[in-house]
Parts: C-alpha cells; structure tokens; sequence
C-alpha cells in the first residue's frame, strides 16, 4: 500500500517542493501538497490539520525561510514532533547548527541542495 505525505515546506522553497511531491507521485504515493490540493477559500489551518492527519509521514523540506518566525511551517513540524510522528527531513539548502531548532536538530536530515539536477523553476507535477 502506498503511503501519504504531507509536504511542509516555506513559500520560497515552493520548486522544492513541487519536485519532491512529483517524484513521490510518480513512485506510486500520494502527497498532500497546498498549492496542488487546497482551494482558494478553503480554511488554511483546517486544511493544514486535516492533511496532517491523514499522512503517513511528514515531507520538511528545510532552509532558513522555513525557520522564519511567524511560518506556518512551525506549526506543521511541532504537530509532527509533538505526536511522535514520522518525519523526514530534507534541506534544501546549507544549514549550519544554530539555523535549526533544537527539537529537530538531532534528527538525520538528507541535503537536497547541491545536487546536479535542481529543481525545475515552475510546476512539474501531474497536475
């Protein structure tokens, strides 16, 4: 069976993050991803929790824009880590120790950024 992903990633890193929600799709997954599931309308933080209930694992795609105060992306990766749910964190760009809270930075991350083949500059996924 295939799992769900909810995709908690800041505006700026939205390339990354329609990337990694195409390539999930494309392995046979589902995402939940805003900009490709939610409304304009829709009530964001019901949203928000409804597809963070419904995933099997949690998609953080970090930089220093996803730390910024005020994201909803605290929300998102504080309700994961306060269930003791599965997250998987991916950054997107250099980060050095003192860029991640210290509820995350024991987690192993995997680094996105570097990589020869970056993200496309708009939509990629099936959509």
């Amino acid at each position: 069976m295939a799992d769900t992903y909810f995709i908690s990633y800041a505006g700026a890193d939205r390339p990354w993050a329609e990337w990694v929600a195409w390539h999930l799709e494309e392995s046979g997954h589902s995402t939940v991803l805003d900009v490709w599931d939610w409304d304009t309308g829709d009530d964001f933080v019901q949203r928000m929790d409804e597809g963070l209930r419904r995933a099997d694992a949690v998609v953080a795609l970090l930089s220093t824009s996803y730390f910024e105060r005020g994201r909803w992306t605290q929300e998102e990766w504080s309700a994961v880590v306060a269930r003791r749910d599965r997250l998987i964190p991916l950054a997107v760009e250099p980060l050095v120790g003192v860029d991640v809270p210290a509820m995350l930075a024991a987690k192993i991350r995997k680094n996105l950024h570097g990589w020869t083949r970056r993200p496309p500059s708009r939509r990629c996924g099936p959509r």
